[in-house]
Protein backbone atom coordinates (compact mmCIF):
# COMPACT_ATOMS: atom_id res chain seq x y z
CA UNK A 1 0.00 0.00 0.00
CA UNK A 2 1.32 3.34 -0.93
CA UNK A 3 0.72 6.77 -0.02
CA UNK A 4 -2.40 8.71 -0.31
CA UNK A 5 -3.63 12.58 -0.95
CA UNK A 6 -6.32 13.90 -1.04
CA UNK A 7 -6.68 16.56 -4.16
CA UNK A 8 -9.24 19.77 -4.38
CA UNK A 9 -10.12 20.04 -8.01
CA UNK A 10 -9.55 23.81 -7.78
CA UNK A 11 -6.39 23.73 -9.28
CA UNK A 12 -3.85 22.50 -11.80
CA UNK A 13 -1.75 19.71 -10.04
CA UNK A 14 2.17 19.66 -10.29
CA UNK A 15 4.22 16.78 -11.05
CA UNK A 16 7.89 16.13 -10.24
CA UNK A 17 10.07 15.87 -13.27
CA UNK A 18 10.58 12.35 -13.01
CA UNK A 19 9.34 9.22 -13.96
CA UNK A 20 6.66 8.32 -11.41
CA UNK A 21 8.35 4.64 -10.94
CA UNK A 22 11.99 5.06 -10.67
CA UNK A 23 12.28 8.40 -10.68
CA UNK A 24 14.54 8.57 -13.90
CA UNK A 25 14.51 12.00 -15.76
CA UNK A 26 15.20 10.63 -19.30
CA UNK A 27 12.75 10.35 -21.95
CA UNK A 28 9.88 11.22 -20.09
CA UNK A 29 6.49 10.22 -21.47
CA UNK A 30 3.01 11.12 -20.32
CA UNK A 31 1.02 8.33 -18.74
CA UNK A 32 -2.71 8.47 -17.85
CA UNK A 33 -4.88 7.65 -14.36
CA UNK A 34 -8.40 7.28 -14.48
CA UNK A 35 -11.19 6.89 -12.23
CA UNK A 36 -14.89 7.85 -12.51
CA UNK A 37 -17.76 8.52 -9.58
CA UNK A 38 -21.56 8.05 -10.52
CA UNK A 39 -22.86 11.71 -10.37
CA UNK A 40 -26.70 10.62 -10.21
CA UNK A 41 -28.86 8.21 -10.45
CA UNK A 42 -32.68 8.86 -11.03
CA UNK A 43 -34.21 4.88 -11.13
CA UNK A 44 -34.00 4.96 -15.15
CA UNK A 45 -30.63 6.75 -16.16
CA UNK A 46 -27.69 7.12 -14.69
CA UNK A 47 -24.78 9.86 -14.77
CA UNK A 48 -21.16 9.67 -14.08
CA UNK A 49 -17.89 11.59 -14.41
CA UNK A 50 -14.71 10.09 -15.41
CA UNK A 51 -11.34 11.86 -14.18
CA UNK A 52 -8.41 11.57 -16.44
CA UNK A 53 -4.95 12.54 -15.49
CA UNK A 54 -1.36 12.48 -17.17
CA UNK A 55 1.96 12.47 -14.90
CA UNK A 56 5.60 11.76 -16.10
CA UNK A 57 7.26 8.36 -16.81
CA UNK A 58 9.95 6.79 -18.63
CA UNK A 59 9.70 5.24 -21.94
CA UNK A 60 10.74 1.77 -20.16
CA UNK A 61 7.84 2.17 -17.29
CA UNK A 62 5.31 3.50 -19.54
CA UNK A 63 4.82 0.20 -21.43
CA UNK A 64 1.58 -1.34 -20.59
CA UNK A 65 0.36 1.13 -18.06
CA UNK A 66 -3.11 2.31 -20.73
CA UNK A 67 -4.47 -1.81 -20.24
CA UNK A 68 -2.77 -1.65 -16.32
CA UNK A 69 -5.12 1.83 -15.33
CA UNK A 70 -7.90 0.51 -17.38
CA UNK A 71 -7.97 -2.84 -15.10
CA UNK A 72 -7.84 -1.06 -12.12
CA UNK A 73 -10.09 1.80 -12.71
CA UNK A 74 -12.52 2.78 -10.28
CA UNK A 75 -16.09 2.48 -12.31
CA UNK A 76 -18.95 0.71 -12.03
CA UNK A 77 -18.25 -1.53 -15.05
CA UNK A 78 -14.70 -2.28 -14.41
CA UNK A 79 -15.40 -3.21 -10.83
CA UNK A 80 -18.08 -5.48 -11.68
CA UNK A 81 -15.49 -7.21 -13.59
CA UNK A 82 -12.90 -6.90 -10.87
CA UNK A 83 -15.60 -8.62 -8.40
CA UNK A 84 -16.04 -11.47 -11.06
CA UNK A 85 -12.54 -11.75 -11.43
CA UNK A 86 -11.75 -11.80 -7.67
CA UNK A 87 -14.61 -14.47 -7.00
CA UNK A 88 -14.47 -17.01 -10.25
CA UNK A 89 -10.23 -16.54 -10.69
CA UNK A 90 -9.49 -18.55 -7.75
CA UNK A 91 -11.71 -21.65 -8.77
CA UNK A 92 -10.16 -20.92 -11.96
CA UNK A 93 -6.52 -21.33 -11.01
CA UNK A 94 -7.47 -24.58 -9.67
CA UNK A 95 -9.75 -26.24 -11.85
CA UNK A 96 -8.23 -24.87 -15.24
CA UNK A 97 -4.98 -27.35 -14.54
CA UNK A 98 -7.46 -30.47 -13.92
CA UNK A 99 -9.36 -29.87 -17.08
CA UNK A 100 -5.85 -29.26 -18.91
CA UNK A 101 -4.27 -32.38 -17.97
CA UNK A 102 -7.61 -33.89 -18.39
CA UNK A 103 -7.78 -32.62 -22.08
CA UNK A 104 -4.59 -33.26 -23.07
CA UNK A 105 -4.83 -36.87 -21.69
CA UNK A 106 -7.85 -38.05 -23.71
CA UNK A 107 -5.81 -36.19 -26.57
CA UNK A 108 -3.57 -39.28 -26.72
CA UNK A 109 -6.04 -41.74 -25.96
CA UNK A 110 -4.72 -42.20 -22.15
CA UNK A 111 -7.97 -41.75 -20.31
CA UNK A 112 -11.14 -43.68 -20.98
CA UNK A 113 -13.72 -41.11 -18.91
CA UNK A 114 -15.21 -40.47 -22.14
CA UNK A 115 -14.87 -37.25 -24.65
CA UNK A 116 -12.02 -34.85 -23.45
CA UNK A 117 -12.61 -31.17 -22.29
CA UNK A 118 -13.30 -29.15 -25.26
CA UNK A 119 -11.02 -25.91 -26.20
CA UNK A 120 -13.60 -23.86 -25.61
CA UNK A 121 -14.47 -25.24 -22.15
CA UNK A 122 -11.33 -24.46 -21.20
CA UNK A 123 -11.26 -20.99 -22.22
CA UNK A 124 -14.13 -19.97 -20.74
CA UNK A 125 -12.80 -22.16 -17.15
CA UNK A 126 -9.09 -20.38 -17.56
CA UNK A 127 -10.33 -16.77 -18.27
CA UNK A 128 -11.08 -15.53 -14.86
CA UNK A 129 -8.23 -16.90 -13.96
CA UNK A 130 -5.63 -15.56 -16.37
CA UNK A 131 -7.98 -11.93 -15.27
CA UNK A 132 -7.18 -12.29 -11.99
CA UNK A 133 -3.40 -12.38 -12.87
CA UNK A 134 -3.74 -9.37 -15.14
CA UNK A 135 -5.24 -7.51 -12.90
CA UNK A 136 -3.08 -8.51 -9.99
CA UNK A 137 -0.10 -7.11 -12.22
CA UNK A 138 -1.89 -4.38 -13.09
CA UNK A 139 -2.36 -3.02 -9.28
CA UNK A 140 1.88 -4.28 -8.91
CA UNK A 141 2.96 -1.99 -11.96
CA UNK A 142 0.75 1.45 -12.05
CA UNK A 143 2.89 4.23 -10.21
CA UNK A 144 0.19 6.18 -9.75
CA UNK A 145 -4.03 5.51 -9.24
CA UNK A 146 -6.94 7.65 -8.58
CA UNK A 147 -8.61 5.37 -5.74
CA UNK A 148 -11.64 7.89 -5.29
CA UNK A 149 -13.32 10.81 -7.39
CA UNK A 150 -15.61 13.20 -5.69
CA UNK A 151 -17.47 16.30 -6.35
CA UNK A 152 -14.86 18.45 -5.42
CA UNK A 153 -11.63 16.40 -4.46
CA UNK A 154 -9.65 12.79 -5.72
CA UNK A 155 -7.57 10.76 -4.38
CA UNK A 156 -4.61 9.33 -5.67
CA UNK A 157 -2.20 6.63 -4.16
CA UNK A 158 1.69 6.90 -4.88
CA UNK A 159 3.64 3.66 -4.80
CA UNK A 160 7.03 5.30 -4.39
CA UNK A 161 7.32 7.30 -1.32
CA UNK A 162 9.79 9.70 -2.63
CA UNK A 163 7.74 10.72 -5.40
CA UNK A 164 4.91 11.34 -3.27
CA UNK A 165 6.89 13.46 -1.11
CA UNK A 166 8.30 15.30 -4.09
CA UNK A 167 4.28 15.02 -5.21
CA UNK A 168 3.02 16.49 -2.01
CA UNK A 169 5.82 19.66 -1.47
CA UNK A 170 4.60 21.02 -5.28
CA UNK A 171 0.87 20.22 -4.28
CA UNK A 172 0.52 21.93 -1.02
CA UNK A 173 -2.02 24.25 -1.65
CA UNK A 174 -4.58 21.62 -3.12
CA UNK A 175 -4.09 18.93 -0.53
CA UNK A 176 -6.70 18.01 2.20
CA UNK A 177 -4.89 15.90 4.20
Amino acid sequence: MGQKYKILNTGEVQWPRCCARCRSEDTLTAANASGGRIAGFNGVTMTGELLELNYPVCAEHAKGLSFANLLTRKTLGVSVLRWMAFILGPLSLLLGPVLLIGGLLSLFGQSSNGPGTSIGMLIITLLPGVLLVLIWRAYRQLPIRITKVEADSFTLQFNDSLYAGQFKRLNKALLLK
